[in-house]
């Protein structure tokens, strides 16, 4: 079967395990034989042994990360994806695909990523045979794949797991992260009410991140300049691209923000005028249970400990 071929096959859904006839398998990438593979949980399991790169058997379970004996290769086993038929990759491409959740996506969406992540993994499987090239392959087809199929839905709900990724696996994620923080942008300025933006750093940002803490923009200058992801973050790959973690804060307009102020201050003032009122209403019952309460305690007091 050719590679199209293969990629065509996993946008169907597939029910029956090739290896034990179990019915709730699915598609699985096969690094080392480059071919897609119907399995069943429990069959990964079994196959999880095996060296995705020379196919040789470890002859022990990997827990976290090991060195396999006959190419020398960094395993790492991520029990949780169900796309590789071994559960077995380079570390970077298992916490690749950690990274992608199902939870809040439609079912439209749900099944584009369970085609997509599978399509990106065989080709990177084609196009390499240790773990540099197939890291470095599956972050370009992860890019292709998601800009191509680019619409506001995929953006919202896999945006981030693409961006890092790509990032994991040495790759460029700048140009996602950049759609990322413009989609923001657009969303506050329809609400309105936003007069400019601030920098919010990560906790352990880089020096040159800090470096754009205090300053502010209009919606419309951080539009224009793109200030995030910063240009110049040291939180790098081996490749030397940035993994900018920080966010844009908004600065509401100083009258709304003492409105909302005003507006807290008497929310909190109706909620103990509230609590008071039901108190009041309720002091009987309430004297009763704390008297029942004194009641337990004071003969529980009095018992002598059981030895």
């Amino acid at each position: 079967m050719t590679n199209d071929q293969s990629a065509t096959s996993l946008s169907r859904r597939t029910t029956q395990c090739a290896n034990c006839g179990a019915e709730d398998a699915s598609d699985r990438v096969e690094l080392f034989d480059r071919v897609v593979v119907k399995l069943c949980d429990k069959c990964c399991d079994r196959r999880a042994v095996r060296c995705p790169f020379c196919g040789s058997s470890f002859g022990r379970e990997v827990k976290r990360e090991s060195r396999c004996k006959s190419c020398g290769e960094s395993v790492a086993r991520n029990s949780k994806t169900p796309y590789l038929a071994t559960r077995l990759a380079s570390s970077a491409i298992c916490e690749s695909l950690s990274g992608f959740t199902l939870v809040e996506a439609s079912p439209i969406e749900g099944d584009w990523i369970r085609s997509t992540l599978p399509a990106c993994l065989l080709q990177a499987a084609c196009a390499g045979r240790d773990s540099t090239s197939i890291e470095s392959a599956f972050a370009a087809a992860l890019r292709t794949k998601f800009e191509f199929g680019l619409t506001h839905d995929r953006l919202n709900t896999f945006g981030f797991a693409f961006a890092r990724a790509i990032w994991v696996c040495g790759g460029n994620p700048r140009a996602i992260q950049r759609t990322l923080h413009r989609q923001s942008l657009e969303s506050l300025r329809e609400r309105g009410l936003v007069v400019a933006v601030r920098i919010l750093p990560a906790g352990d940002c880089c020096e040159n991140c800090q470096s754009l803490v205090g300053r502010e923009w209009t919606i419309e200058s951080a539009l224009d300049e793109n200030p995030l992801p910063c240009r110049g973050c040291l939180n790098t790959n081996e490749n030397g691209y940035g993994w900018c973690r920080c966010e844009y804060e908004p600065r509401l307009d100083d009258e709304f923000e003492d409105i909302m102020r005003d507006a807290e201050r008497e929310l909190d003032q109706a909620n103990a005028e509230n609590l008071r009122q039901i108190m009041a209403e309720n002091s009987e019952q309430i004297e009763a249970i704390n008297a029942q309460v004194e009641r337990i305690m004071g003969s529980s007091k009095g018992r002598k400990p059981k030895r």
